[in-house]
This record gives structure tokens, sequence and C-alpha cells, in this order.
């Protein structure tokens, strides 16, 4: 087992960071911790990435879940996730019982299982306070597979992603980093809909997004193609501008969000009802009630589930976050916690029931989950250009490394770490040349074939039938 700081090191070289929240890895890496947790618990209707990648990479990922101990000084560690195929529960118990301090947890099947405070606390019974995690450190599976590539000398340039909802052919597939949204659904067999929009995400937690040429990052965990009149888009398409005159006229404080609030029912400070009360004030005038927008997970189930007026206290908590960020505010440290809350049981979603809310029943019949987990990954896809942002994680953009003409080798390194600022480190998928540099780093390995290919993009961006 290699030693802390060389595990560290490798996943800063690999640039590994939280196939979620986009955290660099090896910053949590260097915090202490007695538990580990590996994440497997996707709960979200039609999101598979993470089941599969226990289907079929479980060694390394449970590898992974060991060099994380070995660099936070964890004595235990938990694979948690739900038991849903009986050829994934056989994977990674086959693994987990090669090791005498790895316990493999069957999470309960409710949403947001998954979010890393509710986990610890189902997991391990610890209850999160103001200021950390308990003790206990939550990483997503796909970041641990990534720690154990970046011990092997492999940096991080694929991410595993789910296409659902209007395609011919739901299915997982690893995506070079810098492929288009476009790319991904083609591979799907193409669009189903004659008019669509397309989630980057699931049908809770994913966010709309109209450009096709979009490129995958680090953190993109699914890609939901939806019809146009669908429910969900419609509700994400509502402007700012409408949220905040709908909080503002609408909004009859019956504090719903508060009480479904997966953060609040854990014991954190958040009350989304008071949010959208303090809203109709100017944000400069800053109270708790607007801070504690700080503690939003953005899950989704306030204004995807919850909110019977149309108002997302989600989206509003992500602009209040952003404002925050930029006046340079940070959030004060209180060790204290109001404790899990009396209704916590009561308030939990059932996957079924929120199937039904969501309106996605056919999309979940249409995806065979046995299927797709079961489904070989086939050859590699190589697309001919990849646009590679060179911001895919928290923190500072990297800074390009290579400049417009430069020869690039699959893994090279193309975005460094700014000097003392927080940062992750990007790679490039494909070999090529390097034909711009900006906020992403263009690559092109073969001009003359995409113009072969030109004509079936066109027909996805353009949401025409391929």
């Amino acid at each position: 087992m290699p030693e802390p700081d060389d595990i560290i090191a490798a996943a800063r070289a690999a640039g590994v960071v939280g196939a979620r929240d986009g955290m660099p890895t090896h910053v949590e890496l260097g915090e202490s911790a007695e538990i580990v947790i590996a994440n497997g618990c996707e709960c979200e209707p039609l999101v598979f990435s993470d089941k599969y990648l226990m289907a079929h990479h479980a060694p390394e990922i449970i590898a992974g879940l060991e060099l994380a101990m070995t660099a936070t000084g964890a004595q235990r560690g938990i694979v948690a996730y739900l038991n849903v195929d009986p050829q994934l529960d056989a994977m990674i118990r086959v693994e987990a019982d090669k090791r005498t301090n790895i316990d493999v947890f069957h999470a309960p099947g409710f949403y947001p299982i998954d979010e890393r405070h509710t986990l610890t606390y189902e997991a391990t019974g610890r209850a999160p306070t103001h200021s950390d995690g308990a003790g206990v450190i939550v990483f997503n599976v796909e970041t641990l597979l990534n720690l154990s590539n970046a011990v092997a000398g492999t940096p991080v340039t694929h991410r595993t992603v789910t296409i659902t909802g209007e395609v011919a052919d739901p299915k997982v597939m690893r995506m070079p980093l810098g492929a288009n949204i476009s790319d991904a659904i083609e591979r799907a067999g193409g669009t189903t809909a004659k008019s669509f929009r397309v989630l980057l995400g699931g049908p809770v937690s994913g966010f709309l997004v109209d450009d096709m040429s979009t490129p995958i990052t680090k953190t993109t965990a699914a890609i939901l193609v939806l019809p146009t009149y669908h429910v969900q888009i419609q509700k994400r398409a509502r402007s700012l501008a409408v949220m905040l005159l709908r909080a503002r006229s609408a909004c009859f404080q019956c504090r719903e969000c508060t009480d479904h609030c997966t953060r609040y029912l854990v014991g954190l400070g958040i009350e989304p009802h008071k949010i959208m009360r303090a809203i109709c004030y100017s944000l400069d005038s800053l109270n708790t009630s607007i801070t504690s927008a700080i503690d939003c997970g953005e899950c989704g189930v306030c204004d995807s589930f919850v909110c019977k007026m149309g108002i997302s206290p989600r989206l509003i908590c992500r602009q209040i976050k952003a404002h925050l960020q930029a006046m340079g505010w940070e959030k004060p440290p209180n060790g204290k916690s109001a404790g899990v809350r009396d209704d916590y049981v009561a308030r939990h979603i059932s996957i079924d029931e929120l199937v039904e809310r969501l309106r996605v029943r056919d999309y979940v019949a249409a995806a065979d989950l046995h299927a797709i987990l079961c489904a070989d990954a086939g050859p590699s896809f190589q697309p001919q250009s990849i646009t590679v942002p060179l911001l895919q994680h928290i923190g500072a953009p990297s800074l390009p490394a290579v400049a417009p003409g430069d020869p690039v080798e699959p893994d090279q390194m193309i975005g460094e770490i700014p000097e003392d600022k927080l940062g992750a480190r990007v790679h490039a998928a494909i070999g090529g040349t390097v034909t711009g540099v900006g906020r992403e780093v263009e690559i092109d390995n073969s001009a003359a074939g995409a113009a072969e290919d030109a004509g079936g993009a066109e027909a996805v961006r353009h949401n025409l039938p391929t």
C-alpha cells in the first residue's frame, strides 16, 4: 500500500475530483477521518452510472476505498449501495469480504439517500454538525475508481454517463471528457422525440441545457432527453426573474420545502421557507436565513417534488451561494447541531412515489436495469474533436499548459492548478492538435473525418431525427 503522501500526490497529478460536486480529491484526502464511505447509493430515477461501475469495476472501487482510508487514517470503510441487482451485490460482496475492515451497507431506498449527510447518518448513526461530517468522509464510487487508476498512473480523462429518456437505446457509457452532448445522444441511438430538450443530470437534480455542443465534464453523471412539453422541462424553463417574482408573490409559507429538505432533516440550519421569505428583501441585507442557503445541497426535492406554487428554492439558493461567494463571505465555524429532526423518517420520499410525481414512469419502464448493468462497454468512443473546459471542479480554473498548434497525446496534462489556489489538473482524452485555448482547450485529431460525420451531429443539434 502506498504512503498517504504518495496517494494524495497521485490524486493531484491525475486530476481526480468528486464525481458529484467537483471538490479536488487531493484536498479531501488530506483531512483526517475515522470512517470512509464509498457512496454507490445512486437513487435518482433514470441514472445508472454508479450501479454500472460497481457491477463492472468492483475490485478497483474497493481498492480506491482502501487507498482513501490509508490517506485519511480511517480504520473503517463502508461501501454503501442500493441492493437492486444480484450481479452488482455479488461483485461488491466478493471484494468487500476480502477485507476485514470494510463493511457492506445496503442503503434504504428513499430519495436522496445518496446525499452525503443523510448517508453518513444512515450508515454510521452519526449526525453531522454544522462544520464537519462527524469524522466521516464520503467519496462517490467513480471518484474511488479514479483514485485507484491515479495511483496506477492513469489520469482522469473519461466520465461514466447515463443516457436515457427519449433515446432509442438507453445505456451507460464511458465518455471522453470534452465530448459533447450530441456525441452521447448519437451513441445512444439518437432521439425518439420530434422536439426535445436535455437535462444534465437526473429528473430531480438535473439542470436544463440548450446547447448540444455542451461538453461532458468530470461531474456529468447523466444526460436525460425529454420532450419539450414535459413538466420537468417546463419547470426549469422558468427564468430566475420569474422565480423571484413567484417567491415574493405566491409563497404562502407552507414550509413543506423545509419539512422535506434532507439537510434540514439531518440537523443543519437551512430552512428554505425562511429563505423564500427573506428573499423579498435585498440580498445586501444579509441575515442568517439568507446565508443558510450555503447549506443547500441542490437535491431538487423542494422544486421537483414539493412546491405546488412553481417556486424553486433550489435555484434561488444557488444564486444566493454565488452571491455570497462573490462577496467573499465565509461560513462562520459552528460545532453545534440541531440533531436529527423528529420527523426525519416520516419525511422520507420513496423512489416509487418520486417516479410518479416526476412523471417519468414510462421512461423507467423502458430502461431495463439488468440489461443496462450487464451490457458490454464495447469499443472506446474516440471523437474527432473535443472541447475540454479548464473549470470542471470547485476552485479556480486550471491554467492552460498548451497553446494553439501544439500536438498533444492521450492522457497529456493540458491544464495546471494555479499556484496557491484550490483546483485540479485537466488532461486530454484523445491525441491530436490544439486548435483553440481559452476557457476550454479544443483538440482536433481528424478534421477531414469530422466533416463526414457533420450531418448526423447537425441533425441532433437541430432536434431532427437521425
